[in-house]
């Protein structure tokens, strides 16, 4: 067919032009394909017409012609609202496999809509005349052949970061003039939704942007002029002869424009212009909070995290669980539709049972509550009240897909949604964020908008401490079906320092016994959570942590819910997990007798109503109970905590988690875990797979690994007292390796040297890259006074630490400020006889071992093991106590952790060579110099010998590798040389470059051939003295820590400590009243310079 013939055919007046709305369309379309050379719809899968079903009435499905794939298309008579036509494409978009395209046409013009998940939409126009131009015909093609072709290049990512921007410029600019900055928060935010509601249409069009165009010339007129407009949009009324809407909702209750410059207004008017109804809901508030908040402005362009990632969490808590119980319904539906079509008796009351299922799934969703009681400004809020909306638009078009007669409206409402934020500028940008959300939903999917008021109230998105309650007393949440959210990651060290003293202590009281001392802010919030679903209050709860929730004190929350069902049937001060204190409330939330009777939090909360009426059940049968099919019913799953089968006597379970996973706080990237948990009859889910259990430090049990539950292992009394971490400084102590060796050679006036108080200093740095070269001022435990009397050493302590130090909260600190915050006592006696110890870095990305002189001081970024024997040295540097640092251990990041506790004094060394069999801390040199604890057993000796000179060999030929001797000078001065300082490594001229590259990083990085042959020999040897004699590389990873879990739990009861190793605990159990003196120290186990 020619364009011309096309034209003549279908314009005004034209042969077809009388033709009815329905045959006009199929005989338009099919023309349309003969011009462009496409397929007519011939095949009802891919391409077909009147795609859908007979909808009740008669009337034909959801779309007069559609391509998977590609396109939805609907025809209206010539002269027809589109509107109404595109209307009916988005209602139905879901049930079409949401097509790329929505298009309507009325047979003389033809409008494409992109509908591409994630961008703006754009509308593409083709006239009738057009089509005479092969450049528009080919591009009407490409609806059929490259859909693609039509996707926005910009996304509703970066339409709201460009607004966001703009706003915090005048943001910016409001607050430099001195204007309070909630004021100017509150005023934005106002005019924000102004632009967005008139771009989706809620205000007349172009409104506030003809106000600020009117204004241009007179900008002093332009606040009066907005409080008019806010005033209008506050009750509803006139303004400028035109009809405003009511809004209410409480976001015009304060009316207080600021004024604003002619350059305001007009980056005001810049931002106008841009489409707001295309701002994206999931990370609005994210990004205007950075703007608005002048504490977070710093953060401006940093990622933030996506929905793709929080839908992890979103997905098995509310989508999953309600995506079953519609199946259940459904298969009512189905079963009763299916006797109503068959007729006979009994046909209408089987009828009026599968819309009862319906209605009764509907009430289930509109009473469905989500509290995010950490909620910021929204995100987690919308996508939750997004996702429930989805489910009930899934819901009636497959029920009118069975027969029934779909609701014309939608129910779910920002009702559904519950949040808590204590930064007021987060808690309304929150209620903004649901708001838009709410509006941009219904009309993406057809559905009218809520009028009278347009916006609900959000009271309960509250502005208010989620943790402690004004009096102090413990906060209360308001019920909820589903818990989630994104608490704030502070550490346990920066809680004071960010809370304030007063704060901590009142926090870590109200919570003793529940949260331990030493714990992370965020897990206040899981303990919560797991004492409201133990109350009933809630059902299940998906937070989201810094990865380090799975070690240490942070993970005792987990431990509590996992141990929640054996804490209601044992002794609740006897179970594994139990963190009461004494002086405790012995009732706290969720324990039983006091559960639920709140601690002064204010009113108690209960589920809110559905917010706009439910007149749908009165007088129906289907409100009646006996007419409401079991299969669907919820139990009690209008009441939080009740919706679940089974619930009241199912154990709470992790029942979905991703252990390690990038996210953004507040802009920089972390390492987070995100576990749900709750009451959970189905399988559990780790990390994308299905596994069997998931255990408190985040890891599977799966098939035979059921038992590998490594959160089982307990320290050992064999291991205390052996690793320690590096004492903590307080204060900038370090000097220069160039001003310490100054110093050793001034004198003093008592006539004792410096090096009484001086010591090369190791961190981790110096452990994973080359040494940093400084050095530490250490006074150990004297007297002000006689430090003073090492003259140089004291004074630059005055000097430089002395200022900080009495600003210290710690009184102790204050007054002892020459001192270290934390003196490393036991630290001291421990290492006080060896001439050197194995040193490993805390946080890094491998775990590697070294060794340093005694001499050598470490920092609080170190954990050091008072061992100086090589056999030691090797069993920590093997496969086997890697894999159980790794996996006992807490991460930094992407980086491992390693603690004294957790790691080392839970891992079971072999049989014979436990810290406990070499407590006295001699050694014996074999021939090749590998030491071996002394006066080993016969059964031991074979075993120590193998892992000591395999040890031996990888720290002889890592040295070598580090500081080659043709690159590799080692110095010190006669002062260094007679404290008995170790040498140092300096570089010979024209190889420093090459030096710098030789790190223990690099090198594991690398992992040559050598590297990897010492380490498979050491394992070999460490195997045996476990008395794995079928040990090969190839063992997998879970049957070692299978074998040591095995270990470790068989140790437990207690330990029998023999009497030659009780007799050197003893002797070594006081700290020497004076300390050695690095001039006592033994020789440094560095090599010597070439003579």
């Amino acid at each position: 067919m020619t364009p011309q013939a096309f034209i003549a055919k279908w314009f005004a007046g034209g042969a077809a032009d009388g033709l009815s709305e329905r045959a006009g369309a199929q005989a338009h379309f099919i023309d349309l394909c003969r011009l462009l050379d496409v397929p007519e719809p011939a095949d009802p899968d891919a391409c077909c017409f009147e795609r859908g079903l007979k909808k009740t009435g008669g009337a034909s499905g959801w779309a007069d012609v559609w391509k998977r794939g590609c396109f939805a298309w609907e025809y209206k008579a010539p002269g027809r609202d589109l509107a109404a036509a595109l209307r009916q494409l988005m209602t139905y978009a879901l049930a079409l496999d949401n097509p790329p395209l929505l298009i309507v046409s009325d047979r003389q013009r033809i409008e494409i809509h992109t509908h591409f998940t994630g961008t703006p939409s754009e509308c593409h126009v083709f006239e009738l005349h057009d089509l005479l131009d092969a450049r528009q015909r080919q591009r009407l093609r490409w609806a059929w052949t490259e859909p693609e072709r039509f996707r926005p290049s910009r996304t509703t990512q970066d339409v709201t970061a460009s607004a966001a921007a703009r706003f915090a410029e005048l943001a910016q600019r409001l607050t430099a003039r001195g204007h309070d900055p909630q004021a100017v928060a509150h005023f934005l935010i106002q005019c924000l939704f102004c632009l967005f509601a008139e771009d989706a249409g809620l205000l007349p069009a172009r409104l506030f942007e003809r106000i600020l165009d009117k204004s241009a010339a007179a900008p002093d007129k332009l606040a009066p002029r907005l409080a008019e407009l806010f005033a209008a949009m506050r009750l509803g009324g006139d303004f400028l002869l035109e009809d405003i809407a009511w809004f209410n909702g409480g976001l015009f209750e304060t009316i207080a424009p600021l004024p604003l410059s002619a350059e305001d207004a007009a980056i005001l008017r810049e931002a106008a212009r841009m489409d707001w109804s295309q701002i994206e809901p999931s990370i609005f508030g994210t990004l205007f909070e950075r703007g608005l908040d002048p504490a977070k402005r710093s953060q401006l362009g940093a990622h933030y995290t996506d929905p793709a990632t929080i839908a992890k969490l979103i997905d098995p808590l509310i989508v999953q669980p309600l995506s079953r119980e519609w199946a259940a319904a459904r298969a009512v539906i189905e079963r009763e539709m299916a006797r109503y079509a068959a007729g006979g008796r009994g046909s209408h009351t089987a009828r009026q049972a599968a819309q009862a299922a319906f209605l009764g799934y509907l009430e289930r969703l509109k009473n469905f509550r989500v509290l995010d009681p950490a909620c910021g400004s929204g995100n987690f809020l919308y996508l939750a009240l997004r996702a429930l909306k989805d489910l009930e638009h899934r819901a009636n078009l497959d029920a009118e897909a069975l027969g029934l007669e779909r609701q014309l409206g939608i129910e779910t409402s920002p009702a559904n949604v519950l949040g808590i934020e204590l930064n007021p500028y987060a808690a309304e940008l929150a209620r903004v964020t649901v708001w838009i959300g709410e509006i941009q939903w219904m009309m993406k999917h057809g559905y009218p908008i809520r009028r009278d008021p347009i916006l609900a109230r959000l009271d309960h998105i509250e502005c208010r401490d989620a943790l402690l309650a004004p009096d102090g007393g413990e906060a209360e949440w308001p019920e909820a079906h589903v818990i989630l959210g994104n608490p704030p990651f502070l550490g346990d060290k920066k809680m004071r320092a960010e809370l304030g003293d007063a704060y901590t202590e009142r926090l870590r009281q109200t919570y003793a016994g529940r949260v331990p001392g030493g714990a992370d802010l965020v897990t206040y919030w899981f303990e919560k959570a797991r004492a409201a679903i133990e109350a009933g209050r809630a059902s299940r709860a998906g937070l989201v942590a810094t990865n380090s929730i799975r070690g240490g004190a942070n993970r005792r929350v987990l431990d509590r819910i996992l141990d929640s069902a054996k804490a209601r049937s044992n002794n609740p001060g006897d179970h594994y997990g139990d963190l009461r204190h004494p002086g405790a409330d012995p009732h706290p939330e969720g324990s039983g007798a006091a559960a639920g009777a709140g601690r002064g939090g204010g009113a108690r909360h209960r589920p809110l109503a559905g917010g706009h009426g439910d007149p749908r059940l009165s007088g129906h049968p289907a409100g009646r109970a006996e007419n409401r099919p079991h299969q669907v019913d919820d139990g009690g799953a209008g009441r939080p905590g009740g919706g679940d089968r089974g619930a009241g006597q199912a154990a709470l379970t992790i029942f979905e988690a991703w252990s390690d996973e990038p996210w953004f706080n507040d802009g920089a990237a972390v390492r987070v875990s995100l576990v749900c948990f709750g009451r959970h009859d189905g399988p559990a889910r780790l990390d994308g797979r299905e596994v069997a259990a998931i255990h408190a430090d985040l890891t599977a049990a799966q098939g035979q690994e059921a038992g590998l539950d490594l959160t089982r292992a307990v320290p050992l009394a064999e291991n205390k007292g052996v690793a320690f971490q590096g004492p903590v400084l307080v204060g900038p102590f370090e000097i220069e390796g160039d001003v310490a060796r100054a110093w050793l050679a001034a004198p003093n006036p008592h006539g004792r040297p410096n090096s009484d108080v001086l010591r090369p200093l190791t961190n981790g740095k110096d452990i994973t890259a080359r040494s940093r070269g400084l050095w530490v001022v250490d006074f150990a435990a004297m007297s002000e006074a006689d430090a003073s009397l090492y003259e140089l050493p004291f004074e630059y302590v005055r000097q430089h630490v002395k200022p900080m130090r009495d600003n210290n909260r710690d009184a102790s600190r204050r007054s002892r400020w020459w001192l270290h915050g934390r003196l490393g006592t036991d630290w001291r006696a421990a290492t006080a006889s060896l001439p050197r110890y194995i040193a490993t870095t805390r946080v890094a990305k491998h775990r590697t071992f070294v060794w340093f002189p005694s001499v050598c001081w470490p920092s609080d970024a170190v954990v050091a093991i008072a061992r100086a024997d090589d056999a030691t040295f090797g069993i920590l540097h093997s496969r086997f106590h890697e894999l159980w640092s790794l996996r006992l251990g807490t991460s930094l990041e992407d980086r491992p952790r390693y603690t004294p506790t957790t790691t080392f004094e839970t891992f079971p060394f072999p049989p014979g060579l436990t810290p406990a069999d070499t407590a006295h801390q001699q050694t014996e040199t074999l021939a090749d110099g590998a030491r071996i604890p002394a006066d080993l057993p016969p059964e031991a000796r074979p075993g120590a010998e193998a892992i000591a000179r395999a040890a031996h060999r990888l720290h002889t030929l890592r040295e070598a590798w580090l500081n080659p001797p043709e690159w590799v000078q080692w110095q010190r001065t006669p002062e260094e040389e007679a404290a008995g300082f170790p040498s140092r490594p300096v570089p010979r001229p024209g190889f420093e470059a090459q030096l710098k590259a030789r790190t223990l990083t690099h090198l594991y990085n690398q992992r040559p051939a050598w590297l990897a042959q010492a380490h498979e020999a050491l394992d070999a040897a460490v195997a045996a003295a476990y008395g794995w004699a079928d040990y090969t590389p190839a063992m997998p990873d879970e049957e070692i820590l299978a074998r040591l879990l095995a270990l470790n739990r068989a140790r437990r009861p207690s330990v029998i400590v023999p009497r030659r190793a009780q007799a050197y605990a003893h002797a070594n159990a006081s700290p020497p009243a004076r300390r050695r003196t690095c001039g006592q120290a033994p020789p440094a186990s560095r090599p010597s310079p070439p003579a």
